[in-house]
């Protein structure tokens, strides 16, 4: 056994520029004043005067030093002189990113031996012997993620240029940008081409894992151990085609490790170099492997830091005119805004500006500022990212019974704890004459205030917990040389509590504006605790009105649950001149489960329970592709072969029939099959030499890769979407299994064929 210990440092901070992209192409000289010393306290002062990112392991500058730098230079030049004489090298990876290398590192590349794998696994194709399928992968691997610093999975993920951050994922949920509202759990999702998380679809192992939100539309990457990653295949083509509409946008495969021979302890910290925040990562991998099979185990914590608006001008200031921007304030303010409706708009616009300065207490109907309006920051005390810490369990193993058999299997457990702060509590008040502190500007008996309680009553407190797990059982049976049977049963399961508190209560609202009577079965007494003052400007409430009113909380608590089970079967049927025809079929169960409860007390005198909303589905898919694989023939014994390299050419039909059965609503329609008449794909891909495609031959020739079906909005439908098809786990030895399609809700509506 083997011990190995990894530390990995991400040395860089996000530096804030208002300066435009296109007049970054030419750097202007800056002024740098940085002492000579060691590179761990020389690249942070770089980074903080340059205003750039720089990336390194913490190994790699270690008991190195760097000379003092002092002049105008241009960002590049200085990074030069800093690194002169160190041994160190650098690359630009982005405008404002510098990677550091060592060159002597990278030339000992070339001398390496090269290591012989029995089978590759390629995402995007169902048969073995395929190497490259007809669409782009691009493929994470984990020396990747150690070396670009990312603590997560998600993190690894958002950093993809073709991933859209707009929706489902923790940052966007705070600055406005998600606005489907279905992310309450702060959850971390994949948006490739930026067509929606519940579009692309995300396996882990090749297989379908529970959703997330208050939807179950989309999976949750954060419940994923970075210790275990082995690599990620990103399909970045829009795969419906091939695997179904849930692969609209693309299919992203995490793949886990479930063989690993010796201990590994992973230690991470990463700051902002303001301080702002913080996160720590721990790991800790065991594993052991003998001659017939391997077990290995990984723990993983980690834990970040929330980001207040505060630590970030851009992010926490609604009026953006120094950036170029729009003024985006509202007239939900403190002081408040007499407002009426505009009959253009149908909106409500601001008549009178309540004075500032004065409390309300002598306030006359003259103070007041006819045509004018009082403008509040609403992104005022919230979080740009909430407050995550993640813990994780996985244990994966594998054991041949004989040299036909491999029985292997996996389970994950994951917790996800999280708090943030949300927007400040904004409202309409209506106030009539009822209310002591009532005065109107033009003489009516009541009117509509726009009034914020920034300042006054502290930001709701969003905060929760996500249970996940998940556990494969699976066997491959190799039946000759080429055919092989293959099945597996999965679990996936999330559970996920929401909790928000602090927020307002309406009635409570109402009785403390004195606009209904004071409520004997509350605490709370207008006349006795003092009436809620919306005339005054400031903190000129009675805390005991603002404790009353901003009581209200809700409560969200989700389940949702997929089983499946899958067998394959796949093999050369026969022998054509131009090569084997291989054949791949295979069947597919698959029940889904979503559970959702909403609990309230945000209006009222009681709380609301919520009626406990289930859903359930069956679904059952057959799947077979034959494909005819051409490779040219062999030249005459003594011949010049043109190339070390042959290409083959792949064509293949594809067929799948598929039964949907949700609980409560009957067989929705016949049975549809999907098969392409003779309509054959070509592609090249990398090819073996000649007789190379043999199994167990020490070539990278097992494709398996295969992502499901057709799948329509369903308001409760989570990520594992429509199409049993849930994808073999990509271990050598496993297959991909069939999909199958989704009518949709409106039967009325065909799926095209």
């Amino acid at each position: 056994m083997t011990q190995g210990f990894t530390s990995t440092a991400l040395a860089a901070l996000l530096m804030a520029s208002a300066t435009p992209v296109c007049a970054q192409q030419i750097e202007p000289a800056r002024r740098f004043d940085i002492p000579a010393g060691p590179l761990s306290r020389t690249l942070p002062d770089f980074a903080r005067q340059s205003g750039q990112q720089i990336l390194y392991p913490s190994a790699l500058v270690a008991d190195r030093t760097s000379p003092a730098l002092s002049g105008d230079y241009s960002v590049e030049s200085a990074l030069a002189l800093l690194l002169r004489d160190t041994g160190l090298g650098y690359r630009r990876s982005r405008p404002n990113v510098f990677v550091l290398v060592d060159p002597s590192a990278r030339a000992e590349l070339d001398d390496l031996v090269t290591t012989e794998v029995e089978e590759v696994v390629v995402t995007g194709t169902l048969l073995r012997g395929i190497i490259d399928g007809p669409s782009p992968v691009v493929v994470v691997g984990r020396d990747q993620i150690d070396r670009d610093g990312h603590a997560t999975v998600a993190q690894a993920l958002a950093a993809l240029p073709q991933n859209f951050g707009g929706t489902a994922n923790e940052a966007a949920i705070g600055n406005g940008g998600d606005r489907t509202g279905t992310n309450a759990n702060y959850a971390n999702g994949v948006n490739l081409r930026g067509l929606g998380s519940d579009a692309t679809l995300v396996l882990v192992n090749g297989r379908r894992i529970a959703g997330t939100g208050s939807k179950g539309d989309f999976a949750d990457v954060s419940s994923i151990p970075t210790a275990a990653v082995e690599r990620i295949d990103v399909l970045l083509d829009g795969a419906s085609a091939l695997y179904g509409a849930d692969a609209v946008g693309g299919v992203v495969n995490i793949i886990l490790r479930d063989d690993y021979d010796g201990t590994e302890t992973r230690a991470r910290y990463g700051t902002a170099a303001d301080g702002a925040f913080s996160d720590v990562l721990l790991a800790q991998t065991l594993g052991r492997r003998w001659s017939s099979g391997a077990l290995m185990g990984v723990y993983e914590y980690h834990d970040r830091d929330a980001l207040p608006v505060s630590e970030r001008r851009r992010a926490g200031d609604a009026d953006l005119r120094w950036l170029g921007g729009t003024d985006r304030r509202q007239n939900f303010s403190n002081p408040g805004n007499v407002v009426v409706i505009d009959p253009a708009t149908g909106s409500y616009v601001s008549a009178f500006a309540i004075p500032p300065g004065q409390d309300g207490t002598a306030l006359r109907p003259s103070d007041f500022l006819a045509g004018q309006t009082n403008l509040s920051n609403n992104r005022q005390g919230l979080n740009v990212l909430p407050r995550q810490t993640r813990q994780i369990a996985y244990i994966a193993g594998h054991q041949d019974l004989g040299e036909r058999l491999r029985l292997s299997g996996d389970a994950r457990w994951a917790q996800r704890d999280y708090e943030t702060r949300s927007v400040p509590i904004t409202a309409l008040l209506t106030v009539n004459r009822n209310n002591p502190f009532f005065v109107s500007p033009t003489g009516a008996a009541s009117h509509a205030i726009a009034y914020s309680f920034v300042g006054q009553i502290p930001n709701p407190t969003q905060s929760g917990d996500v249970q996940t797990l998940s556990a494969t059982f699976g066997a491959d049976l190799d039946l000759s040389e080429t055919w092989r049977l293959s099945g597996y049963i999965a679990y996936g399961a999330e559970e996920a509590g929401y909790a928000l508190d602090g927020s307002l209560q309406s009635t409570y609202l109402r009785e403390a504006l004195g606009a209904v009577a004071d409520n004997p079965a509350t605490a709370y007494s207008a006349r006795r605790d003092g009436f809620l003052n919306p005339f005054g400007a400031g903190a000129v409430n009675p805390q005991a009105a603002l404790d009353f009113i901003s009581s209200g909380f809700t409560r969200l608590w989700s389940e949702s649950r997929i089983t499946t089970a899958n067998v394959m079967l796949d093999g050369d049927l026969l022998e054509l001149p131009g090569g084997p025809l291989k054949v791949a079929v295979g069947a597919a169960l698959r029940r889904e489960n979503f559970d959702r409860k909403v609990d309230s007390f945000t209006s009222g005198t009681v709380p609301t329970l919520g009626p406990l909303n289930r859903s359930e589905r069956d679904v059952g898919a057959s799947s077979r592709k034959p494909a005819f694989l051409f490779r040219p023939r062999q030249r005459p014994t003594g011949s010049e072969p043109s190339s070390t390299v042959s290409r083959r050419a792949v064509r293949g039909l594809r067929g799948r029939g598929a039964d949907h059965e949700p609980q409560g609503r009957g067989r929705l329609g016949a049975r549809r099959r999907n098969a392409a008449p003779r309509q054959l794909r070509s592609l090249l891909s990398r090819a073996c030499a000649p007789g190379s495609e043999r199994r167990r031959q020490r070539q990278p020739v097992d494709p398996a890769a295969r992502i499901p079906a057709d799948r329509h909005h369903d308001p409760l439908r989570r990520q594992s979407g429509p199409g049993t098809g849930d994808c073999g786990h990509l271990d050598p030895r496993r297959r991909f299994p069939p999909s199958s399609d989704r009518r949709p809700q409106d039967q009325r509506q065909r799926l095209p064929h």
